[in-house]
């Protein structure tokens, strides 16, 4: 689920703990759905769409975000290795690395950033 919230006050990418703990966390999301159409140059509604539906179908959902709408910082780290070897020892040290860069960023702890490696 992401968490968002109306940030009108804060003037950069940082949250301050007690903040981000107060974040609402949301059931469901807005999306415009592009299902069954030709191409995207076409207008759609916004509907509501339920976050956790498990395995779905393409819909070609795209999210609809607002200006004041918080979303979860999320990071797909990879990096390419000649070895497995080389991959198992260095992976782990960018992977820390990205890590201690994006919670000093985000002012927060590894478990609030959605990381995909």
């Amino acid at each position: 689920m992401s968490k968002q919230i109306k940030n009108q006050e804060l003037k950069s990418n940082e949250l301050i703990m007690d903040e981000w703990e107060q974040l609402e966390c949301k059931e469901t999301i807005k999306v415009k759905s592009y299902k069954n159409k030709d191409n995207y140059n076409c207008k759609v509604p916004i509907q509501e769409y339920e976050i956790d539906q498990g395995e779905i179908e393409d819909e070609k959902l795209h999210e609809w975000l607002v200006q004041d709408d918080f979303v979860k910082p999320y990071y797909d780290v990879d990096k390419g290795f000649e070895t497995k070897e080389e991959m198992e020892t260095q992976f782990k040290i960018i992977l820390k690395n990205w890590i201690d860069r994006l919670t000093q960023t985000f002012n927060c702890e590894e478990k609030d950033l959605g990381i995909r490696t």
